[in-house]
């Protein structure tokens, strides 16, 4: 069976949410680095006042922080690279804003993909940029199977057994409809009392 490639502005789309994921995921590792060098020479108790939430007075805190010229090093080389991975991301956040005001069509999607609850400006642009102009999907159960969220099945004869999730389809679109799915159930009543 052929397979539908993104095409024209999609395309570039993809590549802007690429570029996206792969900086927050250098933010993520960074982070993960720092901490794991903090708990490595004992000194992750030493911003215990601060707020640990990656805020501007934390990192501060970390610039400030009393240790060996070898740990000091370290924990300076890895700041550069958060501060690097932060801007970056930034960057990107601001053309992809200059992006959709440029491509009215795939604003407009975005628009009507952020009416769903939990579903954020980034959450929305990812799934246009996977799934291409969403005029080509057949039905909507197509999409579910398209990002591997459909149970698996496994059936012979007059036996149907139905298992987990596929996981098919990207990873990181999968990663970010779960965590919009936790949004919305703290959002919305009724999907609460459902879920």
């Amino acid at each position: 069976q052929s397979i539908r490639i993104p095409e024209g502005a999609y395309r570039e789309l993809r590549h802007l949410i690429n570029m996206r994921e792969i900086y927050a995921t250098n933010r993520k590792t960074t982070k993960q680095r720092i901490k794991s060098l903090l708990l490595f020479v004992h000194l992750e108790d030493e911003l215990k006042d601060v707020d640990k939430g990656w805020s501007n007075r934390y990192i501060q805190g970390l610039k400030e922080l009393t240790c060996t010229e070898g740990v000091r090093q370290r924990l300076d080389m890895l700041l550069m690279d958060l501060d690097y991975a932060r801007s970056q991301t930034l960057a990107i956040l601001s053309k992809l804003k200059v992006f959709c005001q440029q491509h009215q069509e795939i604003d407009r999607y975005r628009v009507y993909l952020q009416s769903i609850p939990g579903i954020g400006c980034i959450t929305a642009l990812t799934i246009l940029s996977r799934i291409g102009d969403p005029a080509n999907l057949k039905n909507p159960r197509e999409l579910g199977a398209f990002i591997g969220l459909v149970p698996r099945e496994h059936s012979t004869g007059d036996a149907v057994t139905k298992g987990s999730i596929t996981h098919l389809g990207d990873q990181a679109l999968r990663m970010l409809l779960v965590e919009a799915a936790w949004v919305a159930i703290r959002r919305d009543a009724e999907l609460n009392e459902f879920y």
